[in-house]
């Protein structure tokens, strides 16, 4: 039973999961952040929600509090993790300055998935991130239809 579970485990770390390609649209004032995937760890899942840690002096692995994402996917061997865009920031000055890891926190929640997936197939190019609070919208108006709003 233990070689039939290390075979398994093999074809899995070499296959990864089964839409390894495809990648869920970024939502709105959120960042997408490559990593380069390393063949000895397990594939992080679509829809899995991230953690972030750096080694410390002493080479002990810490936790970059208040930095959580959410994976995209993977593609061509890169993993991408999407981030708000003040996250992002201040992760990217963490990875200059030292190797940042990424580890699963926790499991995919498949009604944010799926919804993610009907929306790159409906062709819509605006995703709301789950308890977003603000959102600025830009356009052009004519002074009557400003005029007409209360």
């Amino acid at each position: 039973m233990p070689f039939l579970r290390w075979v398994v485990t093999c074809l899995a770390l070499a296959c990864g999961p089964s839409n390894a390609d495809e990648l869920l649209p970024v939502a709105v004032q959120h960042k997408s952040m490559a990593f380069v995937l390393d063949n000895t760890k397990v594939r992080l899942p679509t829809g899995a929600g991230v953690e972030f840690f750096m080694k410390d002096e002493g080479g002990v692995p810490r936790k970059i509090e208040h930095i959580r994402g959410f994976v995209l996917g993977t593609h061509d061997g890169v993993l991408f993790i999407e981030l708000s865009d003040q996250k992002a920031i201040r992760l990217a000055r963490h990875r200059a300055t030292g190797t940042v890891t990424v580890q699963k926190a926790s499991d995919p929640v498949a009604d944010e998935v799926q919804g993610r997936r009907d929306m790159l197939q409906s062709g819509a190019n605006l995703y709301l991130a789950p308890r977003m609070q603000q959102l600025t919208v830009e356009m052009e108006l004519d002074r009557q239809t400003v005029s007409a709003w209360s």
